[in-house]
């Protein structure tokens, strides 16, 4: 299979693609991260993997992400801001 380079992993997956991250991201659970495994590696495992991407996107936007358009949109950002530590 040939390599083929993605400059957004977040497009590459809706579109199944695998891909290598050479830079920490959120989308490290589905891609071969160079940060953990290191250039030669990563790029060498990426054609193998076959991760649920599906499932993965709709835990990432659907369950990680804040909807702001739902009635308790503001009280979340609060309370993420408050978790990082921005305010007391």
């Amino acid at each position: 299979m040939p390599l083929k380079i993605q400059l957004l992993p977040n497009l590459a997956f809706s579109f199944t693609e695998p891909a290598v991250l050479f830079r920490r991201s959120n989308f490290h659970h589905v891609a071969a991260n160079v940060h953990n495994l290191g250039p030669s590696e990563a790029i060498s495992r990426v054609a193998e993997m076959k991760p649920d991407y599906d499932a993965y996107l709709g835990w990432f936007l659907l369950g990680m992400s804040i909807h702001s358009g739902k009635p308790d949109a503001n009280t979340k950002i609060l309370d993420a801001i408050k978790r990082t530590g921005w305010v007391a």
